[in-house]
């Protein structure tokens, strides 16, 4: 199935940042004893990720993300928190 994604991103200060995504999915069409499923996907989704640090090598990321355009499947809100921690320095 292709993907287009776009990824941007602004970083604040070390470990303070916040990026935007867009991704256009198309494809996947199935079919059933040889006749093709009206489901072929042609959907688009966007999202926030903030990244904020806790300390030196912690931080808490919260993303969130939405179907824009849905055709099929796809269509649900999602939003995530996790802890990160960063093995090596930059």
């Amino acid at each position: 199935m292709p993907v287009l994604q776009l990824h941007g991103g602004y970083t604040f200060r070390p470990g303070l940042w916040l990026a935007g995504d867009v991704g256009f999915y198309t494809g996947g069409t199935t079919a059933v004893n040889g006749v093709e499923n009206d489901d072929r996907q042609n959907n688009v989704r966007y999202g926030l990720t903030l990244s904020v640090p806790i300390t030196r090598n912690w931080s808490a990321k919260l993303a969130a993300s939405k179907g824009l355009i849905v055709r099929a499947g796809g269509n649900y809100k999602a939003i995530s928190l996790a802890v990160q921690y960063r093995w090596l320095d930059h």
